[in-house]
């Protein structure tokens, strides 16, 4: 794998929505993870991630995510 050198990391989760941090657009990590991967790779990111990361709920049972890392590559 090449390393890239970078100017913005960005981290997805279909836990978590957040605005665009290229436009502000606000993208829906928990109806539409795959829409706001896509968005970002718009914007000229590119995917260095995908996988999960778990979490307790306030029952203390475990729950699921899936992230992606993304990142803008340096001009």
């Amino acid at each position: 794998m090449a390393i890239i050198e970078t100017d913005n990391v960005v981290h997805i989760s279909s836990n978590v929505s957040r605005g665009c941090p290229e436009c502000n657009k606000w993208l829906e990590g928990h109806s539409d993870w795959e829409g706001a991967v896509n968005h970002m790779l718009d914007h000229g990111y590119k995917l260095l991630h995908v996988g999960g990361e778990a979490d307790t709920d306030e029952s203390n049972k475990s729950i699921q995510f899936t992230v992606a890392v993304l990142a803008r590559p340096s001009e």
